[in-house]
Formats: structure tokens, C-alpha cells, sequence
């Protein structure tokens, strides 16, 4: 390739390099642009659908909080007591009567009916509690102000009186709004009386209280009733948002541009509209971020074109370079073919050195597991010591009854007393029998091993152990068909190292438990030793199978008894793992292969 080649590749790659900036700019536009209004299309639905949610939450709360009161008004007016204190009151001539007798036995009537609606409301939680006349007349409250002259709304007592329930919005310029229910109470179909129950509707300001949104109820000529602190922030004209459900509306100063999407619910039966104002900020953001993504992708991939385009105009640049260096290549691999025929001799060296410390490395880590093992016995030795002992004094005591028992004539009882040392003496063989198996050099070769016996052994050496610690070891129920393919003595390490590890975990614990179990999952046996214990902190769930890395006191072990579990569990082609376990402290869990029969 010639020197105007070149200069005509690179006038080529200018073309291409505008061609890409200017299709970049086309492309990014419109495709930010579809992108960001699919982005706010899709935000504004989610808004719509978030303002559904919040307004029958929120709807929930309303009616959760009237419909005690309003049952209970009607509870309140069915009582027996609640009519035959109005008799009472209507035999004493009402608060009025005609003599002095009268009018002092209609003052108690009402002092009574003043203390049962003043028990009622500090029961209920109510604001007020207003009983009255059929006229309408209030004879008693649960607050303290004076009722003389004040009368029920009419609303309300023509609904009672009409034997239907009375509701009414109260409004006041000097004490927060309230919404009172009002019945009838009756007796024998004449009505004697009228209740009336106010519900303070603070409670909903402060069920509202932590919302973001602006939440207030307005009655049905647009007047404030109750809401949270933000809706105080509303202009007047927005108060009747219902009728413009579903619409953005824009409040505040210019300057602040803030637009709300405006929700409302009305309820006629109550006669109250619950209205939501959602900002539709997020809406806004997401169409935001939606482009600049979309601007950043573009530029992303415009950029990986300009870098494809620079490497192939590099390729073709250097197809030129590599055919004059071609006839420098072969005098120089000539030269290095030299230069590997040495190399691979030290190689070959260097192969050999490792294989043989490699075999060197086996051999140690045989001779430390072995170790590791007569160390597991030596820590076990004061335990093992008490559990031959036991039965050593067992014997003996055995022999000397039965020698009395000889010199009595009572051969029946010698019988019985030799049978307990025969038992005795089994339970030393057999323990001996398993120390001695566990203390075997083990076979490097794998063959299947039982499973179920392999963890009885483990749990009669260890046993000695957590009697002594004080320590529960339940072994859960396992299939005896079961079995992997390892070596029996090695494996038998392994899982006494667990039990041990897992009987110091629970030594300073209140529940002194460890628990061992066995199952089958597909091809694969799992072996798993739990405890109680406080468990493995995360921060060493990841080293806690290193060499030399250990938690408990100086004196208390090396920490290569997990490390050396790990090495034999992988030359299994297995794995071991630890996890928290779910009665409370560290479950560690082997898996290993299944022997297929």
C-alpha cells in the first residue's frame, strides 16, 4: 500500500467520522424524544394509579374512624337504661316543673344523664356528647359548657325524629370541625329522648399527618373540613378539585411552577368529598432521566462506532507495516525457535521439581491429618479417662456383690451382676474398637461408606466429650441405605472435628444442643452438624476454613481442623460450607457423591 493509499483512507474515515456525528444528532433527538414521552406516559399512569391506592386508603380511614361513632349512637339510643332515664326525667316534669319537688327531681334526672354522657364520652373517645328533648332541647353534654337555650341543628333532630340516623358536618370558627351522628331513643314507640355523638376529626389530621401528599375533605359546597398541614397551602379556588378529577392543576406563585394531579372521591351519604393532590414531580423527573439515558446510550454507541471505525482504519494501516516486516518475522522466529528449545528444557525441570513437591506436599498433609487426629483423642483423653473409669468401678462393684452373693447361696443375683459386667465390658470394647479405627492411618482410595454408622461412631467418641461440657447431641433420624464415596477414616475425621467444633461453640450457651442429620438431594449425600451456639460472624464465613485461622483463646487449638476437613471433603470431590442455621448458631454442611448401586 502506497503513501497515497494511506492519505486516501484517511480522507475516507473523515467522511465517515461526520457522517456518524451528524446521524448521532438526528437519531439522538428523536429517539430521546419518544423515549422521554413513553417515560411520562408511563409515570403519569403509575401517579393515577398511586392516587387510586391513596384515596381508598385513605377512604378507609375516614369510615374506619365514623363508623364506630355512628354505631355507637345507635347502641347509645337502643339502651333500655338510655330510655328509662328519659321517662325519668319526663315524669319530673322535664328540667322544668312545676313545683319545687319537680324541679328537684328533674335536676338529678339530668345530673344523671350529665354524668352518663360524660362516662360515655371519656369511654369512646367522642367530643362531645349531647343528649336531648324530642324538641330538640339539650338537657346534658359530656363538656362543661352550659346547654340552657341550645338546641340541636335541625338536620339532625328531624332525621332522628324521623327514625332514621342523623348526620350533619359541624362547623366551627373557634374549635376544630366535628361530624356529629344523632337517633332516637324510644320506648314503646313513643320517642322520649334524641342522642347526638360529635367525632372529633383531629384524629384524621394526624392519621395524615406523616403523608407527602396533600389530603383534605371539603363538604359539598366546597367548604374545609379536615386536612393534613400541607393542604393548608391551597388557594381557595382548589377546594372543589373533585370536579376536576383526574385534571393537573397548577398552584402557587409562577416562579414555583408546581403542578399537581388533582383526585377526588365524593360520598354522598356523608356528604363529604376526600380530596388528593399528588405533585407530578416524578413525572416530570422521569422523562428527565428517560432522555438523558437515551442521549447517554446514543452517545455511548456513537462513540463505540468512532472507536470501531479508528480500529479498522489501524487494521488496514498496519496491513501495510506487516508485509514489510514480514521478512524481518522469519529471521526473528528462527532465532527465537532457539531460544525455546532452552525454554522448554527448563520447563521440563521446572515440572519435574514440582511433581516432586507436590508428592512431598501429600505426605505432609497425611502426616498432619494424622496428627490432627491423635490431637483430637489427646483433647478427649480427660473424658475418655471418666468414661472407662465409670464403668471400671462399675465392674468392681459388680464383682464384690457377687462374691457376697456366692457366699450366700444366691446364685440368681450372681447370674444377674455377671450379665451387668459382660455389658460393661462390651461398652469398653466397643468404645476402644472405634478409637482405635479412628486412630488408623486412613486408605487414599475412595470406596462407599455407610453413613448412618459412620455418625453413630462419631457421636460414641465425641459422646465422653459433651457429657462432660454438658452438651445434648441429638441425631436425627437417617435412612441407612443411604451412602458416599470416601474413605471411612478420613470422613470419621471430619465429622468428629464438626461435633467437636460444634460442642466448644455451645459450651457458654443456655441451651447446650448440637444437632446432626443426613439426607439424599438428587446425586448428591449432604451431612449437616448444627448448634446453638452464637453462630459464625459473616466477616469470617469466608476465611474460616483457612489454615492457622482460628476464633477461640490462645491454648484452645491451632485452627487447622476446619482447614484439614475442607482439603479432605475436596479430595472426596466434595464441598463443605457454613450457614446460619435455623436454631440459632452455625450449621456446617457437606455434600458429597452418592454411591449408585
Amino acid at each position: 500500500m502506497s503513501h497515497l493509499n494511506k492519505a486516501a483512507l484517511k480522507r475516507r474515515f473523515e467522511r465517515q467520522v461526520l457522517l456518524l456525528v451528524t446521524a448521532t444528532l438526528l437519531v439522538g433527538a428523536m429517539v430521546a424524544f419518544i423515549v422521554g414521552e413513553y417515560s411520562s406516559a408511563r409515570a403519569r399512569a403509575e401517579l393515577e394509579l398511586r392516587s387510586s391506592q391513596i384515596l381508598a386508603l385513605h377512604k378507609e380511614t375516614i369510615f374506619g374512624l365514623l363508623d364506630k361513632y355512628r354505631l355507637m349512637t345507635v347502641m347509645v339510643a337502643r339502651r333500655p337504661d338510655t330510655a328509662d332515664m328519659f321517662l325519668d326525667l319526663s315524669n319530673a316534669g322535664g328540667d322544668e316543673g312545676d313545683d319545687n319537688e319537680s324541679r328537684q327531681g328533674g335536676a338529678g334526672v339530668i345530673r344523671d344523664l350529665q354524668d352518663f354522657s360524660g362516662l360515655l364520652a371519656a369511654m369512646s373517645g367522642a367530643s362531645r356528647i349531647s343528649l336531648a328533648l324530642p324538641d330538640g332541647k339539650i338537657v346534658a353534654q359530656s363538656s362543661l359548657a352550659p346547654v340552657s337555650g341550645i338546641y340541636l341543628s335541625e338536620e339532625l333532630r328531624a332525621a332522628a325524629i324521623q327514625g332514621r340516623l342523623g348526620r350533619a358536618t359541624i362547623f366551627s370558627s373557634d374549635s376544630p370541625n366535628t361530624y356529629a351522628f344523632a337517633a332516637s331513643v324510644r320506648s314503646g314507640g313513643e320517642i322520649v329522648g334524641l342522642v347526638n355523638i360529635e367525632v372529633d376529626l383531629e384524629e384524621l389530621e394526624s392519621a395524615w399527618a406523616l403523608s407527602d401528599d396533600l389530603i383534605f375533605v371539603t363538604d359539598d359546597e366546597g367548604r374545609f373540613i379536615v386536612g393534613n398541614q400541607l393542604s393548608s397551602l391551597l388557594p381557595d379556588e382548589y377546594l372543589r378539585s373533585w370536579s376536576n378529577d383526574g385534571q393537573y392543576v397548577r398552584t402557587g406563585s409562577p416562579d414555583q411552577n408546581v403542578t399537581y394531579l388533582a383526585r377526588g372521591e365524593n360520598y354522598p351519604h356523608i356528604g363529604w368529598t376526600l380530596n388528593v393532590f399528588l405533585d407530578d414531580g416524578p413525572v416530570r423527573q422521569a422523562r428527565f432521566n428517560a432522555m438523558i439515558m437515551t442521549v447517554l446510550v446514543v452517545l455511548i454507541a456513537a462513540i463505540l462506532a468512532f472507536i470501531l471505525l479508528q480500529r479498522r482504519m489501524a487494521i488496514l494501516s498496519r496491513l501495510h507495516d506487516e508485509r514489510n516486516n514480514a521478512l524481518m518475522l522469519e529471521r526473528t522466529v528462527a532465532r527465537r525457535t532457539a531460544e525455546l528449545r532452552g525454554s522448554n528444557e527448563r520447563l521440563r525441570r521446572e515440572f519435574e521439581e514440582r511433581v516432586q513437591a507436590e508428592s512431598a506436599l501429600k505426605k505432609a498433609q497425611s502426616s498432619l491429618i494424622q496428627s490432627a487426629k491423635l490431637a483430637a483423642i489427646g483433647q478427649m483423653s480427660t473424658a475418655l479417662a471418666h468414661e472407662y473409669n465409670q464403668p471400671l468401678a462399675a465392674i468392681r462393684s459388680y464383682a464384690d456383690n457377687a462374691r457376697t452373693l456366692l457366699s450366700r447361696n444366691k446364685h440368681r443375683d450372681v447370674d444377674d451382676n455377671l450379665k451387668r459386667i459382660t455389658r460393661m465390658t462390651e461398652r469398653m470394647a466397643q468404645l476402644s474398637g472405634t478409637l482405635k479405627t479412628f486412630a488408623r492411618k486412613p486408605r487414599t482410595r475412595s470406596q462407599p461408606v455407610a453413613v448412618a454408622p459412620l455418625i453413630e461412631e462419631a457421636i460414641l467418641l465425641v459422646g465422653a466429650m459433651a457429657k462432660k461440657q454438658k452438651v445434648e447431641i441429638t441425631a436425627l433420624p437417617i435412612d441407612p441405605k443411604i451412602s458416599v464415596m470416601a474413605g471411612q477414616v478420613r470422613l470419621s475425621q471430619v465429622v468428629v472435628n464438626l461435633l467437636s467444633n460444634a460442642i466448644d461453640a455451645v459450651c457458654g450457651c443456655e441451651r447446650r444442643r448440637v444437632f446432626i442429620s443426613a439426607g439424599r438431594e438428587a446425586e448428591k449425600i449432604f451431612i449437616c452438624v448444627e448448634d446453638t451456639g452464637p453462630g459464625v460472624p459473616p466477616e469470617d464465613s469466608d476465611r474460616i476454613f483457612d489454615a492457622f485461622f482460628t476464633s477461640k483463646g490462645v491454648g484452645s487449638g491451632l485452627g487447622l481442623g476446619l482447614s484439614i476437613a475442607y482439603n479432605i471433603v475436596h479430595d472426596f470431590g466434595g464441598e463443605i460450607f457454613v450457614e446460619q442455621s435455623k436454631r440459632g448458631g452455625a450449621a456446617f454442611k457437606i455434600s458429597l457423591p452418592a454411591h449408585m448401586e
